[in-house]
C-alpha cells in the first residue's frame, strides 16, 4: 500500500478505519485568548479554502460528485450539457454538517471540511444557513467555525434533527446510530421528501450486518432502504480514505419509474416508535448524556 508523507493512503486497499478520528485524543484549550483564536481561524482558513480547497477542486472528484449530484436531483445541468452546471438552480434551505472531527488537527477531517465549503457554494447554501456540530470540536475550533460564518449547534442532538424545507446533512463517515437517528426524527413522507444525506452508504450498511440485527437495532435505516435512492460518489480523489464508501440519499422518489413506492401510501409503514437507545458504553455513538469525548462519531467498522 502506498502512502504519502501525511500518512494518506494514495491505493485503495482495505476498509479504511478512519484512524485519525478513532484514535485522537479531545485537546482542551484554556486561558485562550483572541489573539490565539485570530491566529488559529487565519491559519485554518489558508488551510480550508486554499490549499485543500485548491487540491478538491481541481480533482476529479469534484466533477465526478457533480455528475452523482446531477443524477440525484439535487443539482441540474443547462441543456444536455453534461458538465454546464446551472448555477440559478437552488432547492435547498440548509445544510447541517454531522461529525467532521477535529480539523485542525486530522488531515482527513480538514479536507472534509474543505468539501464543505464547495456543498455550500454548488448548492447555493449561505454559510449562515450552514450548521455544524461533533461533540469533538474544541474551543478554538468552534471559535474558527464562527468567524468563517457558519452556525454552531450547541447541544448534542444526537442526530435527531428536523428537516425543514430542503435539507441536507453532510455526515461523511458517521455511525449508523446517528444514521438511524436521523431518519426516526424524520420518519413522516413530508419531512423525508426534503431531505438528503450525504455519508455511508446504507447499502454497504445493509450488506454488512445479519438482516435480524440491521432490523432489531437500526430500524429506520432497515425501513427506509425501501424509498432511498442511493447515488454512490466515485472514490476518485487522490487521498482514497477521506471519501470511501461516501452516497448521496434522497427519499421517496419516483426516480424515472412510472410511480412512487408503494410504502409511500402505507399507514403501517409510518408507524413511528419511541426514540432509539443505544446503550452508554456504545462505541458508536456520543449520546447528550454522555459527556466523555474520548469516543468519536465516526463508524470504525
Amino acid at each position: 500500500m502506498e502512502v504519502d508523507g501525511d500518512g494518506f493512503q494514495l491505493v485503495s486497499g482495505k476498509r479504511c478505519r478512519h484512524r485519525c478520528r478513532s484514535k485522537q485524543k479531545t485537546v482542551t484549550h484554556s486561558g485562550q485568548d483572541n489573539q490565539s483564536v485570530e491566529n488559529l481561524s487565519s491559519a485554518l482558513q489558508y488551510l480550508v479554502n486554499s490549499v485543500d480547497r485548491l487540491e478538491l477542486d481541481s480533482s476529479d472528484f469534484k466533477r465526478d460528485f457533480e455528475v452523482a449530484a446531477v443524477k440525484a436531483g439535487i443539482l441540474k445541468v443547462r441543456g444536455d450539457a453534461k458538465y454546464d452546471i446551472d448555477e440559478e438552480y437552488c432547492q435547498l434551505e440548509a445544510i447541517v454538517s454531522y461529525g467532521i472531527g477535529n480539523f485542525s488537527l486530522c488531515p482527513i477531517a480538514r479536507y472534509q471540511m474543505s468539501f464543505l465549503t464547495i456543498l455550500c457554494e454548488l448548492l447555493k447554501v449561505k454559510e449562515s444557513n450552514c450548521y455544524l456540530f461533533d461533540p469533538l470540536f474544541t474551543n478554538l475550533e468552534r471559535e474558527g467555525v464562527l468567524r468563517w460564518g457558519y452556525q454552531l449547534i450547541n447541544v448534542n442532538e444526537e442526530g435527531k434533527r428536523l428537516s425543514k424545507g430542503g435539507t441536507l446533512f453532510y455526515m461523511p463517515h458517521c455511525s449508523k446510530a446517528l444514521y438511524n437517528n436521523l431518519l426516526w426524527a424524520n420518519w413522516d413522507p413530508s419531512h423525508l421528501e426534503n431531505t438528503i444525506v450525504i455519508g455511508n452508504s446504507f447499502n454497504r450498511i445493509s450488506e454488512s450486518i445479519p438482516e435480524r440485527k440491521f432490523k432489531n437495532d437500526f430500524l429506520y435505516i432497515f425501513k427506509a432502504m425501501k424509498i432511498t435512492q442511493e447515488t454512490t460518489m466515485a472514490n476518485t480523489f487522490l487521498h482514497k480514505d477521506v471519501f470511501n464508501n461516501t452516497s448521496i440519499h434522497t427519499f421517496l422518489h419516483a426516480h424515472g419509474a412510472k410511480s412512487l413506492p408503494t410504502e409511500l401510501n402505507d399507514p403501517l409503514f409510518w408507524v413511528k416508535t419511541e426514540e432509539p437507545k443505544y446503550d452508554d458504553d456504545d462505541t458508536e455513538i456520543i449520546t447528550a448524556s454522555n459527556n466523555c469525548h474520548n469516543r468519536g462519531l465516526n463508524d470504525i467498522n
